[in-house]
């Protein structure tokens, strides 16, 4: 092709063709310039000045689709209500990966208290019992948390976690068992129990120091409005501040680049954006609190299910203490909640319900039904019993004697309950939207779960590590901190999906009680104990989800 022409008169030469491509996200200015007749040189080198001055207009733009809004300077980039766990774990990562963006936290109580920051401290923190409200931690909640994978007897805010190695699952009446290890996911340890007021505490002391977050307590959001797209503005939150003198508030506005709810279940932010839910109620309620152990937990937690709902014991910081987690019928609950004069009574059941072992299955075909048929179809059905027998109580056995590390072990005895007795509904619920423009939900207020897996706090943990990731994405690209919440909803909707799918799956497995299905749970269970590599990626999904690798969250923990 020849590469360009002379034009009389001018003194210039032009290309034969002219092609600019303008990449600016979704949009693209393609200007062709053919042939130049010497006649039409003026008028095309006018169209070849303004092809240039649209490129330098659009190039002057942010690099996105949607132009940049800036927080006016008395308000916030981020705005995050909920001064929990999942609101200052957010506000925390938020303050080290984009540290260019003010973050101000609304939390409506007074706030935790300070925690104890000096190994001086550390016995005084170390005497006080273990709060029934704990919580289940993987590893990588563990880091997005910003506490370390094992015990560390040096830092004071760390030595109320309790690290566990092992989990032993089994079902009332059938033999089979589960023993998940550290091991299957070639760590130190699987996981660890950390209370909620300590977790608030150990948070709330990081943002203190952090110039970039602003806290504000006793404060609530009275409205918001959120703009109809990302490019039509910021978002508006109305906030109420209760004044030290009598029931007095004043309120503030607030308009933010990006609100996220973090203020849990009965999220106040989600109700005032229309964002409905969808909900399964389980019939079932959760009693935790805090029991003293006759012996060493030894780092193993435990978790038994029964007709009405699983039975859990875990570990914590002290080896004579642990937290019971029962989901059982509203009624059981309320049998037992603040019963002081019946603390005896209620220890014996426990560790009666505990100290119960793997046991026979009940026979696919009872007895009398047996007697009915003619003796032939009798010989039959007995010789497919005993083959059940040999498929259901082989591996159970050869577990027992042959893996030593995998052979069950009975809870240590419970001495006595030491705390009060806390109990709540248990319901599954999901968002029907986790974004809006320029408003993210996060944890209980985008989906709560059964307590069951203790997948609840991890889930809203990685809601955390994906929003900081988004934010950064868009920062780093000098773009405004709303432009990829749609990544952020596809992404979590597909994991939230999955996990809470499981869940759901388990608990229904786990309510059938008939013969026929104990049977089938039992085949299962032994099929994932003798197979390693099944049994491992199990493991591996409950620690670090199920989408942890694709979704690229490793970069923010």
């Amino acid at each position: 092709m020849d590469s360009g022409r002379s034009i009389h008169g001018t003194g210039m030469s032009l290309r034969r063709s002219v092609t600019s491509v303008i990449d600016h996200g979704a949009i693209a200015s393609i200007v062709v310039i053919p042939s130049i007749h010497p006649g039409n040189a003026m008028r095309h080198i006018n169209v070849l000045k303004a092809a240039y001055k649209r490129r330098a207009r659009l190039l002057s733009r942010p690099f996105s689709t949607v132009e940049t809004i800036a927080a006016p300077a008395d308000d916030s980039d981020i705005v995050i209500v909920g001064g929990g766990v999942i609101g200052c774990a957010l506000a925390r990562l938020l303050s080290l990966h984009a540290p260019s963006l003010s973050v101000t936290v609304v939390e409506s109580s007074s706030g935790p208290r300070k925690a104890l920051s000096n190994a001086a401290s550390a016995t005084t923190v170390e005497n006080e019992l273990p709060h029934a409200r704990s919580y289940a931690l993987s590893p990588a909640s563990l880091e997005i948390l910003g506490l370390p994978l094992s015990k560390s007897k040096t830092l004071a805010a760390h030595s109320r976690t309790g690290y566990y190695q092992s989990m032993q699952v089994w079902e009332a009446k059938q033999p089979a068992s589960l023993l998940f290890r550290a091991q299957d996911i070639q760590a130190k340890h699987l996981g660890a129990v950390a209370e909620d007021a300590h977790l608030q505490s150990i948070l709330w002391s990081q943002l203190d120091a952090s110039s970039s977050c602003k806290l504000l307590t006793e404060t609530s959001v009275s409205s918001v409005t959120t703009p109809s797209a990302l490019q039509h503005g910021l978002v508006k939150v109305e906030l109420q501040h209760k004044n030290t003198i009598g029931d007095n508030k004043d309120t503030t506005t607030l308009r933010t680049r990006l609100l996220v709810a973090a203020d849990g279940g009965n999220s106040a932010v989600r109700r005032m954006t229309g964002i409905g839910t969808s909900s399964y109620d389980y019939g079932q309620a959760a009693l935790t609190f805090t029991v003293e152990l006759s012996q060493p937990h030894q780092g193993r937690a435990y978790q038994r299910f029964l007709t009405n709902g699983p039975l859990a014991l875990l570990p914590t910081f002290s080896d004579h203490h642990a937290i019971i987690v029962w989901s059982t019928t509203p009624e059981i609950a309320k049998r037992w909640i603040n019963k002081e004069e019946d603390a005896a009574e209620l220890v014996s059941h426990l560790n009666e319900l505990l100290q119960q072992g793997p046991e026979l299955l009940d026979s696919l075909w009872p007895s009398e039904e047996q007697t009915s048929l003619p003796m032939p179809f009798r010989n039959i059905l007995y010789g497919m019993e005993k083959v059940l027998e040999t498929i259901q109580y082989g591996p159970a056995m050869g577990i027992q004697e042959l893996q030593a590390p995998h052979r069950f072990a009975a809870p240590p005895l419970i001495s006595s309950v030491v705390s009060p007795r806390l109990s709540f509904p248990l319901k599954l619920q999901t968002a029907s939207s986790y974004t809006l423009p320029r408003l993210a939900l996060a944890g209980d207020a985008a989906h709560s779960v059964h307590p069951m897996a203790g997948q609840g706090l991890n889930l809203g943990l990685q809601d955390v590590a994906q929003l900081v990731q988004v934010v950064k994405k868009a920062t780093d690209a000098g773009m405004d901190p709303s432009t990829f919440l749609h990544e952020y909803e596809s992404g979590r909707k597909e994991q939230v999906t999955m996990t809470v799918g499981g869940i759901h799956a388990l608990h229904q497995m786990f309510h059938q009680q008939s013969t026929l299905a104990k049977h089938v749970k039992s085949l299962g269970m032994n099929l994932v104990q003798s197979v390693g590599p099944v049994r491992q990626r199990l493991v591996h999904a409950a620690c670090w989800g199920a989408a942890s690798e694709s979704n690229g969250m490793n970069s923010v923990r």
